[in-house]
């Protein structure tokens, strides 16, 4: 697993809710061997020294003194994991927000999920303020993923891959994600290609992670970044075709509702026309 923190953003209360949602999984019936990696942003030396002393041992921490972006956070912490080749092929992969959160027994099912289905190499949920709480006589309840399934539902948060999937997409594009002038989408672009893998790709359509809920308010923020991310995979499936033709159209429509501005709706379609 793979996340990061901002030491100064006050989350000290979310970041230990996440920790214990994945302490409870290291100590499940399954017993798996857990990671997280997390960088500490805004951290010194000595404060990095602190936190090392009152996190668990299943956590690796790593600190930066200033401010990176999400998706350079995350590239700092699986670019040597990747060179040192530790990720195993049916390892599970994960990537939690330090303010979201696993109910208890969700990622012990998509482990079993994977398990029982060699082909499946991707899974993704939805993610709420009030996820789905587990019985044991419960089962996970998956189809296989579209392409809108993927573009319209899969976020950092709620996507899960096989080891063998993380190490065919690799990193991050370090151009998207919040921190960068595209603001969003490195979640997008990276579930984007680990579904073009080839590998089986399951969709659970239900709030199964914890996390705040979507705020529809900021679509225009984080607008150029998915026009980029489409752009880029547009012309491979006939699917994402039509949603980078509804990507178009939604801008079009935000436009029409003074949260988007034209120039910058013009500058993120030509963005998204020329992605590489």
């Amino acid at each position: 697993m793979f996340s990061t923190t901002n030491v100064k953003a006050d989350r000290e209360m979310e970041l230990q809710r996440m920790l214990d949602s994945v302490s409870a999984l290291a100590a499940s019936a399954l017993q798996p061997a857990v990671t997280l990696n997390i960088l500490f942003q805004h951290c010194s030396p000595d404060r990095l020294a602190e936190l090392k002393a009152a996190l668990p041992a299943f956590v690796r921490a790593q600190a930066v003194e200033g401010q990176v972006s999400l998706s350079k956070a995350r590239n700092i912490l699986l670019a040597p994991v990747l060179a040192a080749q530790e990720i195993a092929p049916e390892a599970l992969v994960a990537f939690p927000d330090d303010d979201g959160w696993y109910p208890a027994g969700l990622v012990e099912r998509i482990i079993e999920h994977l398990e029982a289905d060699p082909r499946l190499g991707f899974f993704f949920c939805r993610y709420g303020s009030q996820p789905r709480q587990w019985s044991p006589e419960q089962a996970l309840t998956t189809r296989p993923a579209s392409s809108a399934d993927v573009v319209r539902n899969a976020s950092s948060n709620t996507i899960f891959v096989r080891g063998s999937v993380a190490t065919a997409v690799g990193l991050f594009d370090e151009q998207l994600g919040l921190g960068t002038p595209n603001h969003g989408a490195e979640d997008l672009d990276y579930a984007l290609r680990a579904y073009l893998t080839g590998r089986g790709t399951a969709y659970a359509d239900a709030i199964l992670v914890g996390h705040r809920d979507k705020t529809p308010g900021i679509r225009a923020k984080y607008y150029r970044g998915g026009m980029i991310a489409l752009g880029r995979y547009g012309r491979r499936q006939a699917g994402l075709a039509r949603e980078l033709a509804r990507k178009t159209a939604v801008g079009a429509y935000l436009c029409l509702r003074r949260e988007l501005s034209v120039g910058d709706y013009l500058s993120a379609v030509r963005a998204g026309l020329f992605a590489a």
